[in-house]
């Protein structure tokens, strides 16, 4: 609980910091909030499956605590990881060579 949160205010703290960093103190609360929205979607959809399961289909969560509650984590990490797809990292420019200039035939030089 709370990685969608984490990484929503991070990805978006850094982002708007690279940017403009004005506007760092007003949207960062929008970007914990949603981060909050999904984190509570997420486990409602869990929770979905561990009540409802059981009741009508006779099964449940099959999988480990730590299974399921590691997808958590790998969401958010894959969804970092995503951002750099989105806007990759510099690279450095290679200095280029500057061309000789030769001397022209039609120029007298002193």
């Amino acid at each position: 609980m709370g990685v969608f949160t984490f990484i929503f205010t991070l990805n978006a703290g850094l982002m708007m910091a690279a940017f403009n960093q004005h506007v760092v103190l007003f949207l960062l609360p929008c970007a914990g909030l949603s981060g909050l929205a999904a984190d509570l979607l997420y486990l409602l959809y869990f929770l979905n499956l561990a009540i409802v399961g059981p009741t009508f289909f006779q099964s449940g969560i099959t999988w480990s605590v730590h299974f399921w509650a590691g997808s958590f984590v790998l969401a958010g990490i894959f969804g970092f990881l995503l951002s750099y797809v989105m806007i990759p990292p510099s690279k450095p420019c290679e200095k280029q060579e500057e061309p000789v200039h030769e001397p022209s035939l039609g120029s007298v030089s002193s």
